[in-house]
């Protein structure tokens, strides 16, 4: 999958959990006020006022929420928001996540009070649904942007590209048995190469040998390109290939 943070709200705070590499790597909560109860009628305040109080507070809890996610998102390079819990609160957060962050949300059941166990099941069928319809959209991206020089395929070609920060969308089939290397620049990822001394030539110090896929996906996320793995009958030709942001 890639990478994700899934958020459980409710209308206090939420609990975020930050998914990279299949693993869970961090948990972090917000909580902010508990707010009125709107249960509770007050003789110096109309129902309808407290009920609005409590609306307000909702949103304001929603929004710190909101912007503790945007800075995980930014900071770790984190491609998808799942988010489950109270319905209000959840569209709070949405509508204060920056614009661009929206169209990356989706949603799946589950409370806050469940732990990330507890919505497993549904959170996978939600990510294995959207990687198929954007696998496709990119694949389709990637076939038409062949005649127009915007996308390339075979490893040499591609490695090319990578290191002149051209890859928009890494296009990756997974290999069980995979011997082949390549090298890279420990302090320049992008610098990327079968041959060692093509990397020497461009004068890149400092470089290091790792396994072939580990180094195009590190070399991808060094210039901000996405990573999308897709099946083996369907990859490009050597299984690597990429779309391009220009020719």
């Amino acid at each position: 999958h890639p990478s994700y943070v899934l958020v459980m709200a409710d209308r206090v705070g939420a609990d975020i959990y930050v998914v990279q590499a299949y693993r869970r790597r961090e948990t972090v909560s917000v909580d902010g006020e508990s707010g009125p109860d709107i249960r509770r009628s007050f003789a110096e305040e109309s129902p309808g006022h407290d009920q609005q109080r409590a609306e307000n507070l909702w949103e304001s809890n929603a929004a710190e929420v909101a912007e503790e996610v945007a800075n995980i998102v930014r900071a770790q390079g984190i491609e998808l928001i799942a988010v489950a819990g109270d319905v209000r609160a959840v569209g709070f957060l949405r509508e204060h996540l920056p614009e661009k962050m929206r169209d990356s949300v989706l949603e799946v059941e589950g409370a806050r009070a469940n732990s990330y166990e507890d919505v497993q099941e549904d959170l996978e069928q939600t990510l294995a649904a959207f990687e198929a319809r954007t696998t496709e959209a990119v694949l389709d991206l990637f076939r038409s942007g062949g005649g127009q020089d915007l996308a390339v395929q075979g490893l040499e070609a591609t490695l090319d590209a990578l290191r002149k920060a051209q890859v928009d969308t890494l296009l990756i089939a997974p290999r069980g048995e995979d011997d082949r290397v390549a090298w890279f620049a420990v302090t320049e990822p992008s610098q990327a190469a079968t041959d060692r001394r093509l990397l020497a030539d461009l004068g890149v110090e400092s470089l290091a040998e790792g396994p072939l896929q580990d180094v195009l996906v590190r070399s991808a996320y060094a210039t901000g390109a996405r990573v999308r793995v897709v099946p083996e009958e369907l990859s490009p030709s050597e299984g690597v290939g990429a779309t391009l942001r220009y020719s």
